[in-house]
């Protein structure tokens, strides 16, 4: 293990996050020259191998297999070109996937009246999560229609009180 690639392994997040910063610009320009969407860049170690994560998606927030060869060789070159990472990565160029995360104020109001997954900080009627449909979005709140058994019912969840939240896919 070089000395270098040890440094990233302690200081950790601290190294990703400054990687990150540095490579958006320069992925979502590459990105955005294509007519696609830049979604999310993560640079994160999993299993020990370190991968630099480019999520993308076409205008109509779908992606294709194609797409994705033809931006992952293009960052692949523009990468090797400028070779900010001084140790060994992958580069993975994938779509947001069907149960994309909703990280913000604005993705959520792309999620309405879609179905998702919304898990809490603290527990709501004894749940710590609700799965149904994004119905209404106000200053304060979410309401969600979901199932329980066989009523369907509707909550109010603060948006203080969510941890997290991402489309689901509805079998």
């Amino acid at each position: 293990m070089r000395v270098s690639s040890l440094f990233v392994l302690i200081r950790g997040e601290n190294v990703a996050e400054d990687i990150v910063e540095k490579l958006k610009p320069i992925i979502k320009d590459i990105v955005e020259s294509n007519n696609l969407n830049l979604f999310d860049v993560e640079y994160l170690q999993e299993d020990g191998v370190w991968f630099l994560r480019v999520s993308i998606e076409k205008k109509d927030k779908t992606m294709d297999f194609a797409t994705c060869e033809i931006i992952s060789n293009l960052l692949s070159a523009k990468l090797d070109e400028l070779d900010p990472i001084d140790h060994e990565y992958i580069l993975e160029t994938c779509s947001p996937g069907l149960e994309r995360p909703l990280r913000n104020e604005k993705e959520f109001f792309e999620a309405l009246n879609q179905y998702i997954t919304v898990y809490l900080k603290d527990k709501l009627n004894k749940k710590d999560s609700f799965t149904g449909y994004l119905r209404k979005i106000t200053d304060q709140d979410i309401e969600i229609e979901y199932k329980d058994k066989t009523k369907t019912k509707t909550i109010l969840i603060k948006k203080d009180n969510i941890s997290k939240a991402h489309l689901a896919v509805k079998f």
